[in-house]
């Protein structure tokens, strides 16, 4: 993942602070839904469409 920018996390204490990175998506929004879409038709509908019409699934 590419690095964007680091936050640093504490109080007005004077407490230690802890810095916290912020990552940026490897891929965007657009990309992260082509590629699903890929997985699904070439992976996973033929398991799963047949007789389910108008169902869901869920893939982890």
């Amino acid at each position: 993942m590419k690095i964007d920018s680091e936050i640093e996390l504490g109080n007005d204490m004077g407490d230690e602070v802890e810095i916290m990175t912020v990552r940026q998506p490897r891929y965007s929004k657009e990309a992260f839904a082509q590629r699903g879409n890929a997985i699904y038709e070439s992976q996973v509908r033929s398991q799963v469409e047949k007789g389910n019409h108008r169902r869901s699934v869920a893939i982890d």
